[in-house]
């Protein structure tokens, strides 16, 4: 788990300064302690996807309907759908932390 975060937190570091400005300060508002929750292939959660980690989520501020997630599987990061409480509908994986941000 710990190498998980290690490598989570490694590919943010390694994107974050590259970003734009308003990119980079919507992060330092949504970035959260990465966690496993449950990805499902559907939006009604009927195909499980297994577990993903939370990287970004919900802050009731300047939220996107997107979350970001680092796929374990393929250890890349990509992005998941649905708000707390709610499925969150897989969206794909297979990119850099910039990437997913930028494709929010």
């Amino acid at each position: 788990m710990d190498d998980i975060k290690a490598r989570i937190s490694a590919g943010v570091a390694r994107d974050l300064p590259g970003m734009a400005p308003h990119l980079r300060a919507w992060v330092a508002a949504h970035l959260v302690e990465p966690r496993l929750i449950d990805a499902w292939e559907d939006s009604d959660g009927l195909v499980p996807m297994g577990p993903m980690w939370l990287v970004t989520d919900h802050t009731g501020q300047q939220d996107a309907c997107m979350r970001v997630i680092f796929d374990p599987r393929n250890q890349s990061f990509g992005l998941v759908m649905g708000r707390e409480g709610e499925v969150s509908w897989f969206w794909g994986s297979g990119e850099g932390f910039a990437e997913a941000v930028n494709d929010i």
